[in-house]
């Protein structure tokens, strides 16, 4: 296996995916780096990617307040999935070291390997389920609501 594929296997987000996915998904696969205050996303435009953070913060903002941060070891981007535009700004905190994952070239090995497409898909509304969560738990916060 790649070293690529070695390192998406050990990411808590792939792990347990075969050998077989992973050099898949791999072919799919670029390092990536961002300086602080680069952009990663912008609202509106494009989503054709997924990154898999391995090292950094990146903030999601909507207009000029922070919403969230991902940080190490976790997920950036589903959009590409699902409606193709990025819903919200993604500012690198510090520097990231990321792996960016290209969309459409996943979205095709996907199509082509019903397991691979329906491992990704559930590891992907996972993400989505947990980032609902977050934003619900944070929303009782703002409002004071007992949880």
């Amino acid at each position: 296996m790649s070293d690529l594929a070695n390192a998406l296997g050990a990411h808590p987000f792939l792990a347990g995916l075969s050998d077989v996915h992973l050099a898949e998904i791999a072919a799919c696969a670029s390092d990536v780096r961002f300086t602080s205050g680069q952009v990663v996303a912008k609202e509106g435009r494009p989503a054709d990617a997924t990154y898999i953070l391995r090292k950094g913060r990146v903030a999601l903002k909507a207009g000029p307040h922070v919403v969230e941060t991902v940080e190490d070891d976790e997920v950036l981007g589903w959009s590409w999935l699902f409606d193709g535009v990025w819903h919200v700004d993604a500012v690198a905190v510090g520097e990231v070291d990321a792996i960016r994952l290209d969309g459409a070239l996943l979205d095709a090995a996907m199509h082509r390997d019903a397991t691979l497409g329906h491992a990704l898909s559930r590891r992907i509304l996972l993400l989505v389920h947990r980032r609902l969560e977050r934003a619900r738990l944070r929303s009782l916060d703002v409002f004071g609501v007992a949880r």
